[in-house]
């Protein structure tokens, strides 16, 4: 049981700090989450000092990057909303702020996607077998709380509990 929180702790630590959403990224940590979630991604990965203190700077670097560009989305996004609330709205209007939001994404994913690679050049092999692991657990997520949301999730099955053996 303790192995499977621990699993589940260590899956949604890795992703804010590996594969974190871009709204995510864009937020800055708390000190003290910051510390948690590296000590546990630290300690799952088995990274040396030297690694660590890589993966910070890889992450501090992808924030600074991303934030701006998060920023921007969002005030596009409230551009939008307000031109399409006000009901009159000319639709090329509406497509360049719709191709604006859409290029930034792009820009986003193109920053996140080089954090990961980056990420990725500071491990060793094993260390990048690891993460991948939790990456695809991760990917997979969605679709499982989808699936529990549906009630279609097929129980665990566990092995019976070993006999008893008698006293002697």
């Amino acid at each position: 049981m303790e192995r499977k929180i621990l699993h589940l702790l260590l899956t949604g630590v890795f992703l804010i700090v590996m594969a974190g959403t871009t709204g995510v990224l864009a937020q800055a940590p708390t000190p003290c989450d910051a510390g948690r979630a590296m000590e546990v991604v630290t300690r799952f990965l088995d990274l040396t000092e030297d690694q660590r203190e890589d993966f910070i700077s890889i992450l501090q670097e992808s924030h600074e990057a991303i934030k701006p560009l998060e920023e921007q989305r969002r005030v596009l996004r409230r551009e939008l909303d307000n031109l399409l609330d006000s009901g009159e709205y000319d639709l090329a209007d509406v497509g360049a702020l719709t191709e604006e939001i859409h290029d930034l994404g792009h820009q986003i994913r193109e920053i996140h996607q080089g954090m990961i690679d980056s990420l990725l050049t500071v491990m060793d092999d094993q260390q990048e077998n690891r993460s991948r692991i939790v990456r695809r657990a991760a990917a997979l997520q969605p679709v499982v709380n989808a699936y529990k949301a549906l009630g279609i999730l097929p129980p665990i099955v566990r092995p019976p509990a070993p006999p008893e053996q008698p006293e002697e």
